[in-house]
């Protein structure tokens, strides 16, 4: 049981370093796929959660890259995504962007 906890908590820094608010992308996720951030994509592919090497296995994990692509294009202009929470609402099945 501690090491399926201590499995958990490592994951989930894992997942928060230079990935903007864990818990709104938990949202997005689970509202687009209806899956579990955490047990379904923190192992996926090369690029989705941690890792981010070589050529992606498919739609999601180019997903997962270009959402690492964009944050780390953000970190260099001087932004610090990784606690930046996400405005955004659920819009006719849609997720929708808020402003700040």
């Amino acid at each position: 049981m501690k090491t399926l906890l201590l499995l958990a908590v490592i994951i989930a820094i894992g997942l928060l370093q230079g990935h903007g608010s864990l818990a709104d992308f938990q949202k997005m996720v689970k509202f687009t796929t209806g899956k579990d951030l955490l047990t379904t994509y923190s192992f996926y592919g090369c690029h989705c959660g941690a890792g981010n090497r070589g050529t992606p296995k498919d739609a999601t994990d180019r997903c997962c890259r270009a959402r690492d692509c964009c944050y780390e294009n953000l970190r260099k202009r001087g932004c610090r995504t990784s606690f930046q929470s996400y405005n955004f609402i659920f819009q006719r099945g849609q997720i929708v962007c808020g402003k700040k």
